[in-house]
């Protein structure tokens, strides 16, 4: 899987005006890490511990329900790789 992490605009986050800002495959602290460092661009709305304790409850999708500008996406990346 590969996650992306997008900014909207607005908190409507309307589908094509997202920009991507982050990539990760594989490694969920640093992408935490990044998301709390750059708190007030995606508009992240509760404190660093809480948002650890959602991370570690119901994974790293779950803070799309407490970001007002962002929102994480996955992809299935073995689509690409079959053989």
């Amino acid at each position: 899987m590969v996650w992306f992490v997008k900014i909207y605009p607005t908190k409507h986050k309307v589908h094509g005006e997202g920009r991507i800002v982050y990539a990760f495959s594989d490694t969920f602290d640093e992408a935490l890490c990044q998301i709390l460092a750059h708190r007030a661009e995606v508009g992240l709305f509760v404190d660093d511990e809480y948002a650890r304790e959602v991370v570690r409850r119901n994974g790293i999708c779950a803070l799309n329900a407490y970001m007002d500008f962002a929102n994480i996406e996955s992809v299935c990346d073995g689509v690409w790789n079959k053989d």
